[in-house]
Order: structure tokens, then sequence, then C-alpha cells
């Protein structure tokens, strides 16, 4: 794998997934509730009456619990792969300049290039 593009894409493709299963877990977590809630009462009760009955009923649960419940819903899969593309993206993109970067004082290959031109060769 000597091509920079292709290590850049495998970089950029593999931290993105890790930062982004790893955002997901750290940063994850909520509340579920302890049944019966009956939804419908909920909705018709005012503000207050419905956060006290919530606030009893919450149970936290970690990043991890909620990774695993979110499993089984397409749309969590979709989210993620969007947070996944756009990540590597950025990182590719990020590569990309970096490799510019470094590349664009390096000497030619062919010092014949510049001297046809009528330029003398760079020091590389």
């Amino acid at each position: 794998m000597t091509n920079p593009w292709i290590k850049a894409a495998v970089v950029s493709l593999a931290l993105s997934a890790l930062v982004t299963f790893g955002a997901t877990i750290i940063f994850g977590g909520g509340a579920k509730y302890v049944p019966p809630i009956e939804w419908e009462r909920v909705g018709t009760m005012t503000y207050d009456e419905a956060s006290k009955i919530l606030a009893e009923r919450a149970q936290t649960i970690s990043g991890w619990e909620a990774f695993l419940g979110a499993m089984g819903y397409p749309r969590f899969w979709l989210e993620l792969l969007v947070g996944w593309l756009v990540l590597s993206g950025l990182g590719f993109g990020i590569c990309a300049a970096f490799y510019w970067w470094l590349r664009r004082d390096q000497a030619p290959s062919n010092p014949a290039l510049n001297t046809d031109a009528g330029q003398p060769p760079r020091a590389g």
C-alpha cells in the first residue's frame, strides 16, 4: 500500500469509525421509564404533573445500555452511518491537505523538466 491516497482513505475510514462508535457509547445514555406509564394520560396532564410522574419512574441508563437498546432500530444505524461518512470525509480532506502541504516543496523526480523550461533544477 504505497499510494498515499489509499492510506489517507483507510486512515480516515478507520479513525472515523472508532470516533463515531466511541462517541455514541461515551456520550450516549439517557433514561428509561418503569412501566406502567399511560402516555395518553401523561399527555393530558399539566407540565408539572407530567414531569413529576416521569421523574419518579425514570431510571438512568449508561451509554452502553443505550447503544445496545438502539441497535434494533434502523434509524439509529442510518444516523450512525451519516455521522461516520461526515467524519471520514473530513478526515480524508485533512489527510489530503496534509499530503499536499508535505509535497509542495518537494523537487520533481525529473529535474530535466525544469531545465527544459529554462529554470534551474530545484534543490530537494
